[in-house]
């Protein structure tokens, strides 16, 4: 039994990094007008911004489903433990989504944590909590990972 963990993509982490350390992203909705892009397969950076200097309204984000987290946790799968960092609830309502999600699987181990940040500061967290779990931090030493969000 293995840790993984999962993210929302308002964490800001490449993709790259993503696949480098085995976590695995949740993307939120940005919708321009009546367009609708899944963050991270239908829309990347270089479109998003274009799509900003066109666009006359800001653009809207909309959170990640239950099911969305659902479906990242079965990809993981009930043999290995999750740690699910999402952006700050207090500005999203993805934390709620990835309880919701969780309740849906009472047979997996999944601990979801709220960073309490948005961006890049959340991709930190989880960057840092896949490495360490890749170092062996058991679930039970979660009070060693939770250093990195007290």
């Amino acid at each position: 039994m293995s840790i993984r963990i999962v993210t929302d993509s308002g964490s800001d982490l490449l993709k790259e990094t993503a696949e480098k350390y085995n976590i695995e992203i949740v993307p939120l909705k940005i919708q321009f007008g009546e367009d609708v892009f899944v963050d991270g397969i239908d829309i990347d950076n270089e479109l998003f911004y274009k799509k900003m200097a066109e666009s006359k309204k800001i653009p809207i984000t909309a959170l990640p489903s239950p099911h969305d987290f659902m479906n990242a946790f079965k990809k993981i799968g009930p043999e290995n433990e999750i740690i699910c960092i999402t952006i700050s609830s207090v500005t999203s309502g993805t934390n709620q989504s990835a309880h919701l999600a969780k309740e849906m699987l009472p047979e997996y181990k999944i601990e979801i944590i709220d960073s309490l940040h948005i961006s890049m500061s959340t991709g930190m967290l989880a960057l840092n909590a896949s490495k360490m779990a890749q170092e062996g931090i058991s679930m039970e030493e979660k009070s060693n990972l939770k250093v990195f969000w007290n």
